[in-house]
């Protein structure tokens, strides 16, 4: 085989590029693997939270909630305004979060 045809990639050498497209596809790939499923609490992890909650909404207690959302957990300090048992929602921070994304609420030592 003669010379000139046996050089391998090198006629592509120069020309390597990456799209905005092919990086932002790639950014949204190793994004989607870092999320994680949601909690799934079992009904005495629900018991315990629903105390701390209630002792939090009650007597203006810090907590530090634990939520899941979009793929991702947030760890978040702050006071519960509201419980919203029809709804199975707790309002904290002016965000409404579901009683099935909560990973954890713990009472905040002072």
């Amino acid at each position: 085989m003669e010379e000139f045809l046996r050089r391998g990639n090198l006629m592509w050498e120069g020309s390597r590029m990456m799209l905005h497209e092919h990086r932002e596809a790639l950014e949204k790939y190793h994004e989607e693997k870092l999320k994680q499923p949601p909690p799934d609490p079992s009904p005495e992890d629900l018991s315990e939270m629903g105390a701390a909650a209630m002792d939090s909404l009650q007597y203006e207690m810090d907590v530090i909630v634990t939520y899941w959302k979009e793929g991702f957990y947030y760890e978040v300090p702050g006071i519960i305004d509201r419980v919203d048992q029809a709804r199975r929602e707790i309002k904290f921070e002016g965000e409404w979060i579901p009683f099935h994304h909560l990973r954890w609420i713990e009472r905040k030592d002072v």
